[in-house]
């Protein structure tokens, strides 16, 4: 088991220079019933990415995806655009956010 306690600095430094905040982020996809953890990453890259841990329990139960946990390429695209939604409605969105 690997527990993921922080990050060694706070900001994301993109291969373009522009800095992102990851925390904001990922408290606003976190507050998505159907996403149990999220770590955003991105460190030197184009564009930031995010591991999305599901939440089995809430997909099944609220029955958003037909297939539940066996449709696995349905369950990651609703968390995509749960993610996209989510990062794109803050206020203080910016184009370099987008995950």
């Amino acid at each position: 088991m690997i527990a993921l306690v922080g990050r060694e600095k706070e900001t994301i430094v993109l291969s373009n220079g522009e800095n992102v905040e990851p925390s904001p982020l990922e408290q606003a996809c976190l507050a998505c019933p159907y996403i149990d953890q999220m770590v955003v990453v991105g460190q030197d890259k184009k564009f930031l990415g995010a591991l999305v841990v599901p939440d089995w329990d809430a997909i099944v139960e609220d029955g958003v995806v037909p297939g539940g946990k066996e449709d696995k390429q349905a369950v990651a695209s609703l968390l995509q655009q749960e993610v996209k939604k989510r990062v794109e409605q803050r206020d203080l969105y910016k184009p370099q956010e987008s995950v």
